[in-house]
């Protein structure tokens, strides 16, 4: 196997098992928002505690002086405004209007709408037509998984929606900052962790509402559990690694399988998926090898141009 091959596979392998946690995350935080938590409550879960267990790494990597694990400011706020605490205060606070199907739409299924145009602005990274067409058709495969949830009667929707677009246009700029700068993973996912957790400390302490005593402890360390370690520290490694070895474009078009994946691994739960979101499942499968680049060979041997 040469190296290109070998990084590609690895990053394939990142990149899937940070879409399997992220696939839940939506879900997850849905359950706690009807549950016994704020938003500020899964807020903290999501920076709190990666910022508690990440704060001594990021000590003994060299202080806070000069930056942050490594990392200059001039870098690290950057990343942290975009990969931090922005994006998962939009999404949460957007999923109070919407629901969690179409918040996998308009973040993870937006994502690489955003990434191929600031990759060919940003990274000078060639666009081909093929990878267009596969991102649009990723994106209506995921319009169809989530039909059902653009039915409801509630007409603030929009606002939800906005807010997760939002979302998918700060983790695209994440994705394509991290390709340009060469930032090692899991240096940027302390550093967007803590600043991000020392920032939101005292905002949440002073001004959010706090329900965390009306929750079970079982409730709490599970939320924690999930949106902090798995979420918060596990699924960005994997991700941000995955950029290193596809690139931006490549890595964010497996973001877009979350919505798929997320109704695939709710059949377990008795959600059986409709004939809709099986036709949304297939579509996604085959605008997937488009995105990621493949074109396929016309009569002679020869691709398509571009």
């Amino acid at each position: 196997m040469t190296d290109t091959a070998h990084s590609m596979g690895r990053g394939a392998a990142a990149a899937i098992g940070a879409v399997l946690i992220f696939a839940g995350y939506f879900s997850v935080t849905r359950l706690g928002l009807g549950g016994s938590f704020s938003v500020g409550d899964l807020v903290a879960g999501r920076y709190l505690v990666p910022a508690a267990l990440l704060l001594p790494v990021a000590l003994y990597m060299g202080g806070l002086q000069q930056g942050i694990a490594g990392i200059p400011w001039s870098r690290a706020i950057p990343l942290t405004l975009c990969g931090g605490l922005v994006i998962v205060w939009l999404l949460t606070a957007g999923l109070q209007h919407a629901p969690s199907a179409q918040a996998g739409v308009f973040m993870s299924g937006t994502v690489p709408l955003f990434v191929l145009p600031m990759a060919w602005l940003i990274l000078r990274e060639r666009v081909l037509g093929w990878q267009i067409a596969g991102a649009l058709l990723i994106f209506a495969g995921d319009a169809l998984v989530a039909f059902k949830g653009f039915g409801g009667s509630d007409a603030g929707q929009w606002r939800g929606q906005i807010q997760f677009v939002g979302a998918g246009m700060c983790w695209a700029l994440y994705s394509v900052l991290i390709r340009k700068w060469r930032v090692d993973p899991l240096r940027a996912t302390i550093a967007t962790s803590v600043l991000s957790g020392l920032v939101f400390l005292p905002y949440y302490l002073l001004v959010m509402e706090i329900k965390l005593a009306q929750a079970s402890l079982e409730a709490v360390l599970a939320q924690a559990a999930y949106l902090g370690v798995l979420a918060g520290i596990a699924a960005v490694v994997m991700f941000t690694a995955s950029i290193a070895w596809l690139g931006a474009a490549r890595a964010a078009m497996f973001l877009a399988l979350v919505p798929a994946f997320a109704a695939l691994m709710a059949i377990p739960f008795g959600e059986i998926p409709s004939a809709l979101d099986w036709l949304g499942v297939a579509v996604v499968t085959v605008g997937m090898p488009f995105a990621l680049g493949w074109r396929p060979k016309m009569r002679g041997g020869k691709a398509p141009a571009t």
